[in-house]
């Protein structure tokens, strides 16, 4: 004996449950012809309830009166006849007594003689039979209702439809779909009647007739919804046969999925269009000066591409905040596309830079660039009207490059090329200009290109170097103040070059960020060593130039702190030199910054002071505890009086702000004997030294420690 499982599915297991041994004899003589099937014998209650408790016949044959009890009591433990059927055996033929037995759940009964003991096979072949129909139905409706459970709580529109197509189920989220009411009859109502009418006799006349041939039809396609709403969504068609292979009905799955649209049209613009501005962007405006270029070529009608950067668009952001910032970019936008005509194309690169396409100019080049020069003109002006945000007015100015084209150019980043090198050429002259571009541009650009490709070749071989030029303090001895570090570029070909041939370089490409980085970790090294080697006192400074882009990156900060623990350099021996130009895009950020290094203790220098227009407005505020006069009032201090003058008022303003002054560019003893008569105190010149190699200062440091000497009156500074 063994459970259902581990049977075979036409072997039948009888349990008999019979206490008399001559009807078990005659009833196992009955079943002796039948080879599939297994009897199983219990003489009483007891016995059988021990056997069902390890094994689950396929039916029971039961006496209703038992030594021990009813064999009706069987039923209670197969579930009232659910876990297999039960037919009882009884020596009455009372009728009442049947009643009750088929009311307890038995599946037959039997009036036990001989002749029916002997069809007791014939009973359990036909009870069984019946009753695996009946568990059949049961379990199908039972499926039947967990799948229309699945269907009704289903997400999608799921429907069931004719040969016709017309509609015979639908689930609830397809009701609600097309707007449906939940009791309203759908038999009338077909797969083609919620669709536009074009696409209503492409589902009927494709669709179908392919989903009848592969099985399946699949489609995008748009649904017309009660509430005369269109949406998009997704279909599936799918084809049922009977078996003789003919078209039974048809069901199909609708998918709204107006949103997932959505979401890729709004992709597929932001991928050609500018989010902030509605205007095209970059990739939009490659396609269509393609396009441009080869109508340009076609009509033989010159085109130009203007390039607009805005002028100190970046103070707005850093002073009023980017949503004033974004707002006024909304504003230019808006100018630029009222100036120009319908068919030229006004795009966006980013940041406050704008790109517009002229086209159909003259075809004669003079009269084009003139058209192109105008509408520059035209252009400039409307961008200087003054833009009112809330109480603010705003006023700004621009750069324009004028790139024509016809047949010179046939690359579009080649002409993006050239118009930018024109609109930063306006940018040198003054800003607030157009030019037009021209071949000495692009001999200028090209070199920019050069210096660019060779700085990252000696940020990846390490050409760089460091030459100090010492700061002396001069008073009653002249005597070593610190010094400042210098970079220069030990380049393969030209030899030593100096910061101002590359320099810009550096910073408008980003690459001063990592060289930057590159000169305090090798400034603050040797300053270890020199310290360790006692040529270096604690009351001396090393000043190091920090550059607006390395000033204002998010890292810059940590980066330095980073620093001073990596060389284990103390913070006291550090001057970092910033200009007016760090300060005057963010007042704030600068001095939080500032702040925080101070507070490590660093100090800082304000470099080139006096070159800029609000540098005593910023002093004030600044945690600076030296400045340093440019040497462009130094050089003429003999003769000018204005340079005279204002090198006075600075060293006034110092001496009142207790900050030093510290002149740079001093190259002659009179320079030296004016600026110490006025006061001054510190000094870097070449009358004291060039900047120096490494090794070089070393020894001018030890010159000097020995050197330094009292001078002959206390009125009369030391001079050499």
């Amino acid at each position: 004996m063994g459970s259902r499982a581990s049977r075979s599915a036409d072997e039948l297991e009888v349990m008999l449950v019979e206490d008399e041994p001559a009807h078990v004899a005659l009833i196992r003589r009955a079943f002796q012809q039948d080879t599939l099937v297994r009897l199983t014998v219990a003489e009483n209650l007891r016995d059988a309830c021990r056997i069902l408790a390890v094994f689950q016949p396929d039916i029971i044959v039961a006496d209703l009166k038992l030594p021990d009890g009813e064999g009706t009591e069987l039923l209670a433990r197969c579930g009232r006849g659910k876990d297999c059927p039960v037919v009882i055996m009884t020596s009455y033929g009372d009728q009442d007594i049947a009643v009750e037995i088929m009311k307890a759940g038995a599946s037959d009964y039997i009036v036990k003689s001989e002749p029916t003991l002997r069809e007791i096979p014939a009973v359990v072949e036909r009870v069984s039979r019946e009753w695996r129909l009946i568990q059949g139905r049961e379990k199908a409706i039972a499926e039947q209702a967990r799948l229309i459970t699945i269907l009704e709580a289903a997400p999608d529109l799921i429907a069931t439809t004719d040969v016709r197509g017309h509609f015979t189920y639908m689930n609830k989220a397809g009701r609600a779909l097309l707007g449906i009411g939940p009791d309203e009859d759908i038999s009338q109502l077909t797969l083609y009647d919620f669709h536009s009418p074009d696409e209503g006799l492409v589902t009927k006349n494709l669709g179908i007739p392919c989903a009848i041939k592969e099985g399946v039809w699949r489609t995008e396609t748009n649904l017309v919804l009660r509430n005369n709403t269109t949406i998009a969504s997704s279909q599936v068609i799918i084809s049922h046969n009977d078996p003789q292979g003919n078209v039974e009905f048809f069901s199909t799955i609708i998918r709204d999925i107006q949103s997932v649209k959505e979401a890729e049209e709004k992709i597929e613009y932001l991928a050609f269009y500018d989010s902030l501005t509605g205007l095209p962007n970059r990739n939009e405006l490659i396609r269509r000066l393609e396009m441009e270029m080869n109508r340009a070529v076609r009509h033989k009608r010159h085109g130009a591409l203007l390039f607009i950067d805005l002028d100190n668009f970046k103070n707005i952001n850093d002073s009023l905040g980017h949503p004033v910032g974004d707002k006024v970019l909304q504003d230019i936008a808006r100018r630029l596309t009222t100036v120009v005509r319908g068919e030229d194309t006004v795009a966006r690169l980013g940041g406050d830079e704008f790109v517009i396409i002229l086209s159909g100019l003259s075809d004669d080049p003079i009269a084009a660039a003139r058209q192109a020069e105008e509408i520059s003109g035209k252009l400039r002006r409307k961008i200087s009207l003054r833009t009112k945000i809330g109480k603010l007015s705003i006023q700004l100015t621009a750069s324009i490059g004028i790139a024509m084209f016809l047949d010179d150019f046939h690359d579009p980043n080649e002409l993006f090329r050239v118009a930018d090198a024109a609109m930063y050429d306006a940018k040198a002259k003054g800003k607030d200009r157009f030019q037009v571009f021209n071949e000495g541009m692009d001999a200028h650009f090209g070199r920019f290109l050069a210096i660019e490709s060779e700085l990252r070749q000696a940020i990846r071989h390490q050409q760089f170097v460091l030459h100090y030029q010492p700061k002396f303090r001069v008073g009653k001895t002249k005597r070593l103040a610190g010094a400042e570090a210098l970079i220069r570029w030990n380049h393969p070909a030209r030899r030593l070059t100096f910061p101002i041939d590359f320099l810009d370089v550096l910073e408008s490409s980003g690459m001063i960020i990592e060289v930057g980085c590159w000169v305090m970790r090798e400034a603050f090294s040797q300053l270890c060593e020199w310290i360790r080697r006692g040529l270096w006192h604690s009351t001396e400074r090393l000043s190091i130039n920090i550059s607006p882009r390395q000033f204002r990156d998010d890292n810059f900060v940590p980066q330095v702190i980073g620093l001073l623990r990596e060389t284990g350099l103390s913070s006291e021996c550090v001057d970092l030199e910033v200009t007016e130009q760090i300060v005057i895009h963010d007042m704030d950020e600068t001095i939080a910054k500032m702040n925080t290094l101070t507070e490590a203790g660093i100090t800082f220098s304000l470099d080139d002071f006096g070159t800029g227009y609000s540098s005593l407005s910023y002093l004030k505020r600044m945690p600076v505890s030296a400045m340093k006069i440019d040497r462009s009032f130094v050089l003429d201090i003999m003769t000018d009086k204005n340079d005279q003058a204002l090198v006075d008022t600075m060293l006034a303003i110092s001496n009142h702000l207790h900050i030093d002054a510290v002149a740079e560019g001093v190259e002659t003893r009179d320079q030296l004997e004016r600026l110490v008569s006025s006061h001054c105190r510190l000094f870097q010149g070449y009358y004291f030294s060039h900047p120096l190699p490494a090794g070089e200062f070393e020894s001018l440091v030890i010159a000097c420690r020995s050197a330094a000497v009292p001078t002959a009156t206390s009125q009369t500074p030391v001079m050499d």
